[in-house]
């Protein structure tokens, strides 16, 4: 639970980690006032045994702006004091610690601490697992079915998943009974349908409770029926639908959704149909869980009944396909909708038209249905309710903007838009040139959002006519609008523009000098030459160091001697700027001078010296940056790594593994580690062995990475070691590394990495990591690679990453990916379907039309509704077969349906 502000300690620190202030509550818990502690050094109140490792987590924060949460789990205890509370477990306040970084403006001028006691959630802790411990050696478990209906939240969830584990017949029975004497009380119900739930065999006495003389009975045995979602269930529920109780033809209706009973879909189509707004409700919901061919034409059905319309519309949302299509736009076409449902209805087609493109990269279909259906009243409909809020909704944007420029209006006036600026971007761009008028008009007379916004969307569409507007925009007032209208400018490259630009080069904020430069990059060296060579000399630093770029960029050879010249500038910033471009310049004074550069200047030019050398070959060049490499200040070092890894030698490896193991600089150390690895994974996976362990975890993890790139004997054994850590970070860097190996015995290790119970970031790396091995690794690497996809995307959390990265890998996976159609779980199977019509390649069509034979009738109801969104002709005899010789019956109605929709009976395919 989290604290308010008032019952958390606050600390704030400058850069230098001194302390600037000291809440109240930090001085009550520390018994340390303010004033003791202002001045002092952040590290000397510091638990002397974290001081190091928090000492890495600081420099960090202030070094990249990012926050870190320090968990009790591992860090326990960070400002050393006794609990609030008094403890039977812990000596010392167990602390939940965030540290943020502090800005004036861009600039990070020190950080803040927030510390939470969670002592007393702990101590709760351990007292639960104590009671778990006390009821698992208890057999039967007396008091954790008692605990089903204790009032703590906490306890009956450790009973429930004790009793979930160990339940015995004789405790389910009496879960029933508490179920008829206490169904009164919430507590016992929740807890013990939780039970249930779990335990298929008491579905025959719930449905005997259907009948029991007592309504709210009855109720809770449909509730049970639902949570349990046994199919032997849906006769009696279906006949529960006449009960004389409507609260308990309420929660039949939602058992029959949660249970997806298609032989449900018809009375509960009469439900929603019969006025009866109470229940038809909930039928709409149950018939929007239920697959089965009918629920599209149910649900469509009741798009004419204005109350249940919304409901509708939701439904359909979620779950409807093309189909749905036709009948939503008539909706907007009658003219009958108010402004709430008719966002609702756009909202609705954009859903349906992601979950297509996502599933099938059907998205460019569902427009063209919707376009083909669209009337002008309809494109009316929805300009109104746009423009009938203040805040237009994101989906009317985007609906509209399948009309084409028949919506025109709506979208120019909802440039500027924030909410919207994604979706009236792709509309207008998508437009074309019939928006440039209404966008110059905008970019002139609108307020200031949508003057910028019109001035980037003048750059995309590249339309020569924008040229005198965004010229005119250039007055420099505003600092954001003239920075989009160069921005578009450049994109343009219209040499007409060349003088307002050069213009900028003066201009106080230095965003507006850098779009100044690239738009004057961007109409080329012929207009510009001329102009550039006096700028060079010009009195103005920031006109200078701007021509200088210019210069440099082109490599005017006239202005050689000029920016030789400014090297020895007088301004910082001007030699700094004339350091960056001498690579540019083909001339032999250039490396000289940047060589001079590198022992003769200040820090910040020195370092910009080392990065530009990177450029540079020869002899003298390599021997600066190896000199480079011991100069005092860090970034020097750093950018010296990173210029001479492209040329390592066996004479430079000796210093880059000293600035490995021992720089007093964090990003030192990763370059240094990451040149090795790249110049030779054996050296630095043997010197990176013991750098695993180091308390910055950076240079941790990219030790990991080096071990995995090198041949040391313990890799294997330090890679395992890293993901079943308990540290997350470790186990990120591990799953990062591992692709490395390239080897079946990693694929295998990022496979087991899969059931962790760890935070999403780790789920999606570990598919990117599988993703890479699966296409580049060996056969056994790559199939192993791919069951682990498959599995993850068997998980409803990782589901769609997953099938995307699939879909994506080579065509050479089609039968790593079809293999798993032979699994012994239907989950799997349905996977491999989804996978398989994802990738849209001859041969996963042909590893599809197996799955048509599968023993399983929900697997090849998957493969007919496949092939049914893919519309591939070569599956149309099966599926034909199928709609009339199955034996299962939602096998039979879908694949008619499918024939249906792409005609294909016989005599009708098209």
């Amino acid at each position: 639970m989290t604290n308010h502000a008032g019952e958390l300690g606050v600390v704030t620190i400058d850069r230098a980690a001194t302390i600037q202030s000291w809440n109240h509550w930090m001085a009550s818990a520390t018994g340390v006032s303010e004033n003791e502690v202002r001045g002092c050094g952040l590290l000397s109140v510091i638990t002397p045994a974290r001081a190091e490792v928090f000492r890495a987590f600081l420099d960090e924060v202030l070094s990249t702006g990012t926050s870190r949460v320090l968990a009790p789990a591992f860090h326990h205890c960070l400002i050393p004091c006794p609990p609030r509370q008094p403890s039977p477990h812990f000596t010392e306040m167990q602390q939940f610690v965030t540290i943020a970084p502090l800005r004036s403006e861009e600039t990070i001028v020190g950080a803040m601490l927030t510390i939470e006691d969670v002592t007393p959630r702990l101590d709760r802790q351990r007292d639960l697992m104590a009671e778990l411990e006390r009821s698992n050696a208890a057999s039967p478990t007396p008091g954790a079915v008692e605990a089903v209906g204790a009032g703590d939240w906490k306890l009956r969830g450790i009973a429930v998943r004790n009793l979930r584990q160990r339940a015995t017949t004789a405790e389910i029975a009496h879960l029933l009974d508490a179920l008829r004497r206490g169904y009164h009380d919430f507590n016992v119900v929740s807890s013990a349908l939780q039970v249930l739930a779990a335990n298929r065999d008491v579905t025959s006495p719930l449905i005997d409770l259907l009948s029991d003389p007592q309504a709210d009975l009855r109720m809770h045995a449909a509730l049970a029926l639902g949570h349990v979602g046994d199919p032997v269930a849906v006769p009696a529920l279906i006949a529960a639908l006449d009960d004389e109780e409507p609260n308990v033809r309420f929660h039949v209706i939602e058992a029959l959704g949660a249970i997806g009973a298609s032989d449900a879909v018809d009375r509960l189509a009469e439900v929603a149909r019969s006025g009866d707004f109470f229940l038809a409700f909930p039928a709409i919901t149950a018939l929007g869980r239920t697959d089965d061919p009918r629920v599209g034409p149910a649900l469509t059905s009741l798009l004419d009944n204005e109350f249940l319309r919304p409901a509708v519309v939701e439904t359909l949302a979620e779950i409807g396909d093309e189909d749905a299509v036709a009948p939503l736009v008539g909706v907007l076409n009658s003219g009958v909708a108010d402004t709430e449902t008719v966002a609702a209805i756009a909202a609705a087609l954009q859903r349906i038209r992601a979950r297509e493109d996502d599933s099938f990269a059907a998205g460019p279909h569902i427009v063209d249905l919707a376009r083909a259906a669209l009337r002008p009243a309809g494109i009316g409909a929805m300009r109104r309710a746009a423009e009938q809020h203040g805040r237009p909704f994101a989906s009317l944007i985007a609906v509209l903007s399948w009309s084409g420029a028949a919506g025109l209006d709506t979208l120019v006036a909802a440039v500027g838009n924030p909410d919207v600026a994604d979706e009236v971007a792709e509309a207008l761009i998508s437009i074309g040139s019939r928006t440039v008028e209404p966008l110059i008009d905008r970019l002139a007379q609108g307020d200031r959002a949508s003057r910028i916004a019109s001035a980037s969307l003048l750059g995309s569409l590249g339309d020569a006519r924008a040229v005198p507007a965004l010229i005119a925009a250039l007055d420099g007032a505003d600092g954001e609008l003239t920075t989009a209208a160069a921005a578009a400018l450049a994109r343009l490259g219209d040499p007409c523009a060349l003088d307002a630009l050069l213009a900028l080069f003066g201009h106080e904020q230095t965003i507006v000098r850098q779009a100044a430069i690239a738009a004057v990059n961007a109409i080329g060296a012929g207009p510009t030459a001329v102009r550039i060579r006096p700028l060079l000399d010009d009195p103005d630093h920031r006109v200078r160091a701007c021509a200088v770029r210019v210069a440099g960029y082109f490599g005017f050879e006239e202005c050689v001697p000029a920016l030789l010249r400014r090297t020895d500038d007088s301004d910082e910033e001007v030699r700094r700027a004339a350091i960056e471009q001498l690579p540019m310049l083909e001339d032999p004074r250039a490396e000289a001078r940047l060589i001079d550069v590198l022992s003769g200047e200040t820090a910040r030019n020195r370092a910009a010296a080392a990065h530009a050398l990177r450029q540079v070959e020869g002899v003298a060049a390599t021997e600066a940056l190896r000199q480079a490499l011991r100069d005092e200040d860090a970034w020097v070092r750093y950018f010296a790594v990173g210029s001479i890894a492209p040329r390592v030698d066996i004479e430079t490896v000796p210093a880059l593994a000293h600035l490995a193991q021992s720089d007093s600089a964090p990003h030192v150390r990763l370059a240094a580690l990451r040149t090795l690895t790249l110049a030779d994974a054996a050296i630095a996976g043997e010197i990176a062995v013991p750098l695993v362990a180091d308390p910055n975890p950076e240079v941790a993890a990219a030790a990991l990475t080096a071990v995995a790139c090198g041949s040391h004997a313990d890799a294997d054994r330090l890679l395992e070691k890293a993901i079943t850590s308990d540290d997350p970070f470790m186990r990120r860097a591990a799953v990062q590394a591992l692709p490395a190996r390239s080897s079946r015995r990693a694929a295998e290790l990022l496979a087991s990495a899969a059931g962790l119970d760890d935070s999403p970031d780790l789920a999606r790396l570990l598919i990117d990591s599988l993703a890479r091995m699966a296409a580049d690794g060996d056969a056994g690497t790559s199939s192993t690679a791919v069951a682990a996809l498959i599995n993850l995307g068997s998980t409803a959390e990782t589901r769609d990453p997953a099938l995307r990265t699939i879909a994506a890998l080579p065509e050479r996976v089609v039968g790593d990916v079809a293999v798993a159609l032979e699994s012994s779980h239907t989950r799997t199977k349905l996977t491999a379907i989804e996978a398989l019509a994802r990738m849209r390649h001859p041969r996963a069509s042909e590893a599809l039309r197996t799955a048509l034979q599968d023993e399983e009738p929900a697997v090849r109801r998957a493969a007919i509704a496949a092939f049914g969104r893919l519309g591939t002709t070569t599956a149309a005899p099966a599926i034909r077969r199928l709609s009339t010789s199955d034996p299962d019956e939602r096998v039979r109605r879908l694949a008619e349906a499918i024939c249906l929709r792409h005609a294909w009976q016989e005599g009708r395919q098209r």
